[in-house]
């Protein structure tokens, strides 16, 4: 694929995912209202730090490996799949049975369900965009962040249109970004067919 080729996909693939993400806040903003959008907004600002510390930017390692090889791109996939994994039950437990917030802007439980799917879908995206990436798909992961953005803006609409209420807005919206993580593993699996290699990455492979 030539290089101008791979820079108007990549340039559709993240106009389509900013313009996505632009309606969405500003359906979030609209229906929500200044003091719930804003505890929304709040709450994901803490979470993406959070997202950082927890995934320690191994998107970019693993996008290095896996572009030149020395270590194959399925098995980094299940690396990313099991430590997803690890991490969401690890953010579980101490959410639910810590309570690390000393003000928080939901109730404990929400607050755990909130903060954990949230995390849990990011990091995910994250490792799975660096894995496509690495393999010049600049394309397919954008895409697919786009369209599952505008399933939750229609969502969004038809909950707002039906009279349900801001928590129920607010959950969909968490939900979201969990379904985008696994909608993204989910496609650089089918794509790749990483079921064909079913392992992890070991010392010898690097």
């Amino acid at each position: 694929m030539n290089f101008q080729k791979l820079v108007l996909q990549s340039f559709l693939g993240r106009a389509s995912l900013f313009i996505s993400l632009i309606f969405v806040n500003i359906i979030i903003s609209r229906f929500l209202g200044a003091e719930e959008a804003g505890k929304v907004f709040y709450l994901t600002g803490i979470l993406a730090v959070l997202v950082l510390t927890a995934s320690f930017s191994l998107e970019s390692a693993m996008g290095y490996f896996a572009a030149n090889n020395s270590i194959s791109k399925n098995k980094l996939a299940w690396f990313s799949i099991i430590y997803t994994v690890i991490i969401t039950v690890l953010l579980w437990s101490i959410f639910h049975f810590f309570h690390p917030w000393k003000k928080p802007v939901f109730d404990e439980a929400s607050l755990a369900f909130f903060s954990t799917i949230y995390v849990a879908g990011l990091i995910l995206t994250n490792f799975f965009s660096g894995l496509f990436y690495s393999q010049k798909n600049f394309y397919s992961p954008n895409i697919i962040l786009a369209v599952v953005n505008i399933i939750l803006i229609i969502l969004l609409i038809i909950l707002w249109a039906r009279g349900y209420n801001s928590f129920s807005v607010i959950t969909a919206y968490f939900i979201f970004f969990f379904a985008q993580g696994i909608i993204i593993a989910a496609g650089f699996v089918a794509k790749y067919k990483s079921w064909n290699e079913m392992s992890l990455p070991v010392v010898l492979d690097y």
